[in-house]
């Protein structure tokens, strides 16, 4: 009898872990914005959250989960007492653009998959602190968990990917159109630059109100928001071979130099190392 082998076709992979975590958060809790170079899902467990993820504002309901892919600059604000799950992990494998820029309501199916990760991670720790507790060490300290708790997050990926529904619970008001429209100008203007008072009269609103926008929106001044915004396309840039005088160049920055140091600033690394790692 002749035996076929069939190899393994793996669409999507977690390479490794950052953090995993619950937390409980107060009426009005406020994380303010950041990116980093890794892949971050926040699941809701109770309550409801209001996210920004570049320019899209979104309302998160209990079941509902958001993907945050790597060099994407979000925020959240609660409205009420609320509970989330976050896991963040460096993830691999043709799947993965699926995700991008999704968030979704999980089936029945689904959420028994994410409460069987949750539940192993609970049953392991020993804290007793109910508002926030952390599962790294768990993760980083037992490979046999370690190993079940990938296998556990990648078939709930595959699903996420094949079968979900997406939120479209996006908040209109005249604030979060301003700061779509205001997040699209710098999208328009990224190989240049733009000042908020621009930005400001383009809107027909004051510096001072689109200032309060972002705060609320982004939790980042407007500079500060377009020099993270450039740097996220940058990254892009270095990834398909560009050198680092052609995007420093491409980008508008001054000097080589100060673009070396925004983007060690903003991603921790210099952009030479960053494209070596493509």
């Amino acid at each position: 009898m002749e035996y076929q082998f069939i190899p393994v076709k793996r669409l999507i992979n977690i390479d490794g872990f950052v953090s995993c975590f619950e937390r409980s958060m107060d009426d009005n809790y406020v994380f303010s914005g950041e990116m980093h170079d890794f892949w971050e899902v926040m699941y809701v467990e109770e309550g409801r959250i209001c996210v920004s993820a570049d320019e899209n504002v979104l309302n998160l309901n209990e079941n509902d989960i958001i993907f945050h892919k790597p060099m994407e600059l979000h925020k959240f604000h609660t409205e009420g007492k609320a509970k989330i799950f976050v896991m963040s992990f460096a993830l691999s494998g043709q799947l993965k653009k699926k995700l991008e820029d999704s968030s979704m309501t999980l089936s029945l199916r689904q959420k028994e998959m994410l409460y069987s990760i949750i539940s192993l991670l609970r049953e392991s720790s020993d804290e007793t602190d109910y508002d926030y507790t952390e599962y790294s060490h768990i993760i980083d300290g037992d490979p046999l968990i370690c190993q079940q708790v990938v296998s556990l997050c990648e078939n709930l990926l595959v699903s996420l990917s094949k079968d979900s529904t997406p939120i479209v619970d996006h908040p209109r008001s005249f604030e979060t159109d301003m700061f779509r429209s205001a997040v699209l100008l710098m999208d328009e203007n990224i190989y240049d630059w733009i000042s908020a008072e621009d930005i400001a009269k383009k809107l027909n609103i004051s510096v001072s109100y689109l200032k309060k926008i972002f705060s609320k929106y982004a939790g980042l001044g407007i500079h500060k928001y377009f020099l993270k915004s450039k740097i996220t396309l940058a990254c892009r840039l270095l990834r398909r071979g560009m050198s680092v005088c052609e995007v420093s160049e491409k980008l508008s920055f001054s000097s080589h130099n100060y673009f070396s140091t925004v983007f060690k600033r903003e991603t921790g690394r210099l952009p030479s190392e960053f494209r070596k790692e493509k």
